[in-house]
C-alpha cells in the first residue's frame, strides 16, 4: 500500500497516466520480478499544507443494464446561489400570497358589513311597505263601508224624496181643488 501510494503521489499528473502506470505496476506485480522493491525516482514525500487537492477518479462507463450516474457539479457556488435565489423568491412569493391573502379576508369582510347594513335596511324598508299596505288597506275598506252606507242613505233619501214628491203633488191637488168649486 505505501508503494502504491508513493506512486499515486508521484503521478498526480493526471488520471490516464495514473491508469497506465497502476496497470503497469500491476503487471509487473503478476510476473513476480526479482527484486520486490519498485525502484522510485524523484519521490517527493510532500508536508500535510502542500498536498494537491484530491482528484476524482474518471467516470467509469455504466453497464448495459445500470442507471448512468450523474456527473458531480463542480460549479457549486452557482449551484448555492441559485438555490439561495430560488428560496428568496419562493419567500417573497409567500409573502406577497399572505398579504394578498389579508387584503381578500380585509375587504370580504368590509363587502360583509355592508351587505348585512344592506339587508336590514331592505328589511326596514319592507316592513315600512307592509305596513303602509296594511294601512292603505284598512283605509280601503274603511272608504267602502262608508260608500256602501252613503249610497243606501241615497237609496233611503231617494225613496223618501219619491214619496214626498208623491204627498206634494197629492196636497197640490187638494189645495186646487178648493179654488175651483165656486
Amino acid at each position: 500500500m505505501e508503494g502504491m501510494e508513493l506512486y499515486v503521489n508521484h503521478a498526480a499528473e493526471g488520471h490516464l497516466t495514473l491508469r497506465a502506470s497502476r496497470e503497469a505496476v500491476l503487471r509487473e506485480e503478476a510476473e513476480g520480478s526479482d527484486d520486490d522493491t519498485p525502484e522510485y525516482e524523484n519521490v517527493v514525500v510532500p508536508c500535510k499544507d502542500e498536498l494537491p487537492p484530491p482528484t476524482r477518479p474518471p467516470p467509469v462507463p455504466p453497464g448495459p443494464g445500470a442507471p448512468p450516474k450523474p456527473l458531480p457539479n463542480t460549479r457549486g457556488g452557482q449551484v448555492q446561489g441559485a438555490t439561495l435565489a430560488l428560496a428568496l423568491l419562493l419567500a417573497a412569493c409567500f409573502l406577497t400570497l399572505l398579504v394578498l391573502l389579508s387584503l381578500g379576508l380585509v375587504k370580504y369582510a368590509e363587502l360583509s358589513a355592508e351587505l348585512k347594513r344592506t339587508n336590514t335596511s331592505l328589511w326596514e324598508r319592507i316592513t315600512q311597505e307592509k305596513k303602509l299596505v296594511m294601512d292603505l288597506q284598512r283605509t280601503n275598506i274603511s272608504l267602502w263601508e262608508r260608500i256602501t252606507q252613503v249610497s243606501q242613505d241615497l237609496k233611503k233619501a231617494q225613496k223618501g224624496q219619491a214619496q214626498l214628491r208623491t204627498e206634494l203633488e197629492k196636497t197640490r191637488r187638494d189645495v186646487a181643488k178648493p179654488t175651483q168649486k165656486p
